[in-house]
């Protein structure tokens, strides 16, 4: 058991317990699209890009034969074993969508992995801690596993109970129809409440008796000394932004897509056991998971942001050099 000394947003004394480790897997990821198509409000058809094989993933996504309508429609979406969770934009009230494995996704935007684990990590925080808090224990874990896993970038599959979740999904299209009056971005702090909706998942609390997180997320590390030519690498810093208002970190940058689970159908302390005894991975347990789910259960798909505070997470891990 190893404790961390990140500076964390709430004081706190986390831990974590590496269950697993496979040295021999292999671990990818790929970029389709690009990010700053969409932060700068450039998307239009020939941006858009169709596939149906996202195993794992995080992006803006839709699904629907008609190109055009996902292009005005697209919102933040997650891929888990191969089916997309994502919250059109443009359509009233912000409802969740599921669609079937195989499914094609029409996305301006996607990073896709290919769930490959190299190691599990159980974690508990009695207070809490912040999303860059988590990937600071991460990738101090990652690094004590040896150099091959010492990466800049981790690929993370997370089961989490959390205490306070702050998201957004996207309420405009980013189209080259809808481009901002000021010509910035539309998360410049003048443009971001207009291009956003805040905190779907917290506004659905009241209703449940408990709420969890299922995030497919990436986190850079600042530190690490191959971090520095990052904006030397268009294709991996597309993998990042900073959302304004959000308490940041000097020394990890996070990217986290996620679903919301309201009175999870599968006990937590049971799926914590199969994680602990290695029976599941937590990719495989993520998928089963939200294959176990109603509609009754399935409560958001959102844009996790930094300040989200969890306490007791079941962490699938893939290191990827630049």
């Amino acid at each position: 058991m190893t404790h961390c000394n990140c500076n964390c947003n709430i004081q706190n004394d986390p831990s974590v317990q590496l269950l697993k480790h496979d040295p021999n897997a292999d671990s990818k990821l790929e970029l389709i699209g690009n990010l700053k198509t969409v932060l700068n409000c450039n998307c239009d058809l020939a941006s858009m890009k169709t596939t149906s094989d996202i195993p794992f993933g995080l992006g803006g996504g839709a699904s629907n034969p008609d190109t055009k309508w996902c292009l005005d429609h697209f919102g933040e979406a997650t891929t888990f074993g191969g089916r997309l969770f994502w919250t059109p934009c443009g359509l009233g009230e912000p409802t969740l969508h599921i669609e079937k494995k195989g499914e094609n996704i029409s996305t301006p935007f996607f990073i896709k992995w290919d769930g490959g684990i190299q190691a599990s990590f159980d974690f508990k925080s009695k207070n809490g801690t912040n999303v860059p808090g988590i990937y600071r224990v991460l990738f101090d874990q990652m690094k004590n596993l040896g150099q091959d896993f010492h990466s800049p970038i981790l690929s993370t599959i997370i089961i989490a109970e959390a205490s306070k979740v702050v998201d957004k999904v996207l309420a405009i299209a980013p189209t080259t129809e809808n481009i901002p009056a000021n010509n910035k971005p539309i998360t410049d702090p003048s443009n971001i409440d207009t291009y956003f909706t805040w905190n779907l998942i917290e506004k659905e609390r009241p209703r449940v008796q408990s709420l969890y997180l299922i995030i497919f997320g990436l986190g850079l590390d600042m530190k690490h000394p191959e971090a520095l030519d990052i904006d030397e690498l268009p294709e991996h810093s597309s993998y990042f932004y900073i959302t304004p208002g959000i308490k940041g970190s000097v020394t990890e940058m996070v990217h986290s897509h996620g679903v919301a689970i309201g009175n999870i159908p599968v006990p937590f302390d049971e799926l914590a056991q199969k994680c602990i005894n290695s029976e599941i991975n937590p990719a495989t347990a993520a998928t089963n998971l939200l294959e176990k789910c109603t509609s009754d259960n399935l409560l958001a798909s959102s844009h996790i942001e930094n300040d989200t505070v969890i306490h007791r997470a079941f962490i699938g891990v893939g290191a990827h050099k630049i």
